[in-house]
């Protein structure tokens, strides 16, 4: 992926997190995962569902001997990303997604895995969509019983 400002509209808690290690790289837009240690490092597949801990604002190459911190916007209500999408389509209002391998989105069937609910219905068939992630306790809620309950 490359970097590229996701955030559209809406409330911004923005947090300073440490890297997982000077020598990966996180690019601004990355969807940022907690890898259990409490640092930062980029998602690569839906099953990282439970630990996305917000989108990186800030980028850090694997080459910056400095780079030990990165700055996020964590997910909230009503807070707008855009991310692309596997396939072309039209969405509406309320479709679940999770995260694929290459950083893009992946639209659901159920809540398993879920992470973003669609925030505003495209009219027209798109690869790109608005979208709002969900709190880190709904998240582990919906990949640990795969029910609504959001």
């Amino acid at each position: 992926m490359a970097n590229v400002m996701r955030y559209r509209r809406g409330a911004q808690i923005q947090r300073w997190i440490a890297k997982d290690t000077t020598t990966t790289a996180i690019e601004i837009g990355d969807l940022i995962i907690d890898n259990e240690s409490g640092l930062a490092t980029p998602a690569d597949e839906s099953a990282d569902s439970t630990g996305l801990i917000g989108v990186a604002m800030s980028a850090s190459p694997a080459t910056d001997p400095s780079g030990t911190k990165v700055r996020i916007l964590a997910p909230g209500a009503g807070t707008v990303f855009e991310y692309e999408t596997t396939v072309k389509d039209k969405y509406v209002a309320g479709d679940r997604f999770k995260i694929s391998a290459a950083q893009v989105l992946i639209q659901l069937d159920t809540w398993t895995n879920t992470i973003a609910v669609l925030a505003e219905s495209m009219d027209a068939s798109s690869t790109t969509v608005l979208v709002s992630f969900l709190d880190a306790k709904y998240q582990r809620q919906t990949s640990n019983t795969g029910a609504g309950g959001v």
